[in-house]
């Protein structure tokens, strides 16, 4: 199983905040497949507190660097890990709206 989670005895005792996306622009709020992908983070690590735990997004437009953070509702979390399922059979991707996430 892959880990996606580096390891190293310097981080024996940190706890995971989340993770960070980077892209080439603003998207204006969270995309439905960076919901997935935490949501599959989540299940494959689960001393993750999902209450807690984020995803960053990093957009580098022109001259600037913009940061963004967001938490998945607990509604999100439950629409993340059902189109995880989903996706993984070739199902597009529907359903996912404001509702599912906040900007923290």
């Amino acid at each position: 199983m892959v880990s996606f989670i580096p390891e190293h005895s310097s981080l024996k005792n940190l706890e995971p905040l989340g993770w960070i996306h980077t892209q080439p622009s603003e998207t204006g709020g969270l995309a439905a497949t960076d919901a997935t992908m935490h949501a599959k983070l989540q299940s494959i690590h689960s001393n993750w507190d999902a209450t807690n735990s984020v995803i960053g997004t990093c957009s580098f437009t022109q001259g600037s660097c913009s940061l963004s953070m967001y938490r998945l509702t607990p509604q999100g979390l439950e629409w993340a890990l059902k189109n995880q399922k989903e996706t993984a059979q070739d199902m597009a991707i529907t359903g996912f709206d404001q509702a599912n996430y906040e900007r923290v």
